[in-house]
């Protein structure tokens, strides 16, 4: 069983000014939510709501605690840089579910960081990939989807980029079961449909994102094949418009997402 960790003083956060080298950054061991003393909760949910709102503007607190922070029966880890402020965060969840008549798991994660510090995706996702690794093999036969509610393209770039299989992608249509996997688990979590897209919501109190013209004014970002197939499913991501999409994750397909992830940290130190 995790505890929380010694000090969780909302002060050591990292302002939203500050940028440390991708490759300084750590994740925390897990924290189960299911066990999060009361005042580890009152220390954390402060800070981590701000990190919420660096980028994704305003939403209520409870909203974002109950919904992301402190979602019923997940992990949280927290994401500091080499001085030990906390810079980021993500959550991670597995819902047991029976879609076609086959028992099932799906993921529910995210990943959330101070304005300008890179790098905290790849660092979360490995810590992530090597749990699942374990839940796994714990269930052999069971298999294991994750489904993500991408906020912006950079998220659906670095998933991409990771997880050996993607839907929707520019790769190629979305399998049926794909699909049926995605309506069930977006009917199951209440989500609704922002318009034609099946696969695009909205949230009835939707985020409104800072400054998205970093991402689409962006020369590299908007050149990027990923970014470019995401703004087209999803053109309207500024008003709060999510696109979801699913990648199974069978135990070859989290060692490679594993394996991508250690490369890309590595690669971010050679910058």
């Amino acid at each position: 069983m995790h505890t929380a960790p010694e000090s969780l003083n909302p002060t050591a956060t990292a302002p939203a000014t500050q940028a440390p080298a991708p490759a300084r950054l750590r994740c925390d061991r897990a924290l189960e939510v299911s066990t999060l003393p009361a005042r580890a909760r009152a220390e954390l949910g402060p800070a981590l709501y701000d990190i919420f709102c660096d980028n994704y503007g305003a939403l209520d607190y409870d909203t974002v605690a109950d919904e992301i922070i402190f979602r019923a029966g997940g992990q949280l880890y927290l994401i500091r840089d080499a001085n030990g402020a906390l810079v980021g965060f993500g959550t991670l969840a597995l819902d047991p579910v029976t879609v076609d008549g086959r028992a099932c798991f799906v993921l529910q994660a995210g990943v959330y960081m101070r304005r300008g510090v890179r790098g905290g995706g790849a660092v979360f996702v490995r810590r992530g990939c090597a749990r699942l690794v374990r839940a796994r093999l714990r269930h052999p036969l069971r298999p294991i989807y994750a489904v993500f509610e991408l906020l912006t393209p950079i998220p659906y770039r670095l998933a991409a980029r990771v997880f050996p299989q993607l839907y929707p992608s520019r790769r190629g249509p979305t399998p049926p079961r794909m699909e049926r996997l995605l309506h069930h688990t977006i009917d199951r979590r209440g989500l609704r449909r922002a318009g034609a897209h099946p696969f695009v919501i909205q949230y009835p109190d939707p985020a409104s994102h800072h400054a998205p013209e970093r991402i689409t004014g962006s020369p590299s970002k908007r050149a990027d094949p990923d970014v470019q197939f995401y703004l087209a499913q999803n053109p309207r991501f500024a008003e709060g418009q999510l696109l979801c999409a699913i990648a199974p994750l069978n135990l070859p397909q989290l060692v490679i997402a594993i394996a991508r992830c250690v490369r890309l940290i590595l690669n971010r130190r050679r910058a």
